[in-house]
């Protein structure tokens, strides 16, 4: 069938390019098998013991474990994880715990922040009071202002310990290695109200495949290995963002300590966001295009490119592979060189989860 073709096609760009849009990743074979499992026949609105619907034993038996590897893994005291991703699970926390029109503190999204986190054409910026928090010139996080602003507007806070968030929302999809989801886990003062806002507030039945999922790639992240992947993400971003930085392009802030960085690529060779992701997907190296601190250009147009590491470290690339990457990257964008065979080449060594 045509799709079938087109899953096939989708199969090829994949085995045969470089990942490094940071906010994908490569599921296993056994969060695949659930994503295209028989629970997908279940509808099953309302939460465990208390359904809508009859036949639910084995679902509710399903989220139930999902809900115990997440408080595991995380410490946390209560998880709700029928979200259906990370966009509607800060709506619901925000529904949850504001009113119209109370006041909120976010990052901005040319800084780093999430559409979520109050931007102006977002249900969060429209529906609430958000002021949004930048960075300084060398791209750090302002804690002067940050705290200047929050004595400004008072946007208010729930009591909580030092150093421990109330509510804490997570995609499963990215670092995680799940599903496309989200949990949210927060206190247990606040588990009722979290919950109403998830269902019957915004959402109706789960998706039970996706919670299955999650629960088998929660386990997975509990084990020494994922452990190992994590620290391999990291040392793969700084390598990448070092090979870089010596052939001369700007990396935001210098370098990086976590799964991904910035690069301002209208300082570095001369062409926006837009044009070099795009010449790199010619060499099926993909990337996105993204704002930069203080960017002057328009967000479908911006003055930087977002590169991260997890994709490329779950095929098993380490930092010795960073060095080829960063060539590639350096010869399509200074030199206009199409690597579409080399990279084809590369990626040989590199096994993708569930793609023979």
């Amino acid at each position: 069938t045509k799709i079938l073709e087109l899953i096939n096609e989708e199969k090829n760009r994949q085995r045969e390019g470089i990942e490094l849009i940071a906010s994908e990743n490569y599921v296993s074979e056994s969060v695949l098998e659930c994503m295209g499992s028989i629970l997908t026949n279940k509808y099953s609105e309302g939460y465990a013991g208390k359904r809508y619907y009859k036949g639910n034993e084995y679902i509710d038996d399903i989220e139930e474990e999902a809900i115990r590897r997440a408080k595991e893994l995380f410490h946390a005291e209560h998880v709700n994880v029928q979200p259906y991703s990370g966009s509607p699970a800060n709506l619901a926390v925000h529904f949850a715990l504001l009113e119209a029109g109370d006041k909120t503190l976010g990052m901005a999204l040319d800084a780093g922040g999430h559409l979520t986190h109050g931007f102006k054409v977002s249900i969060t910026g429209k529906y609430y009071n958000s002021v949004s928090y930048g960075v300084n010139e060398q791209g750090y996080i302002d804690y002067d202002e940050v705290r200047k602003l929050a004595q400004e507007h008072n946007p208010g806070e729930y009591p909580s310990p030092v150093g421990i968030a109330d509510v804490v929302t997570t995609t499963t999809h990215k670092t995680l290695r799940g599903p496309r989801g989200a949990i949210i886990m927060c206190k247990e003062e606040l588990a009722e109200k979290i919950d109403k806002a998830v269902f019957p507030g915004l959402q109706g039945g789960p998706h039970n495949h996706t919670t299955a999922a999650i629960a088998v790639a929660l386990q997975e992240a509990s084990t020494g290995e994922f452990k190992e992947y994590a620290k391999q993400v990291v040392k793969n971003s700084k390598a990448l963002a070092d090979e870089l930085i010596k052939r001369n392009y700007k990396v935001i802030s210098g370098g990086t300590d976590n799964h991904l960085f910035l690069v301002d690529i209208v300082e570095s060779v001369g062409m926006s966001g837009e044009e070099a992701s795009t010449l790199l997907e010619e060499s099926n190296i993909t990337v996105n295009k993204n704002a930069i601190p203080n960017d002057t250009r328009k967000p479908w147009d911006p003055s930087g490119l977002r590169i991260g590491t997890p994709a490329i470290t779950t095929r098993g690339m380490n930092e010795k592979d960073m060095v080829k990457i960063a060539e590639f990257i350096d010869e399509v964008l200074r030199k206009r060189k199409n690597v579409r065979e080399d990279v084809k080449n590369f990626t040989k060594d590199f096994p993708i989860p569930g793609i023979n």
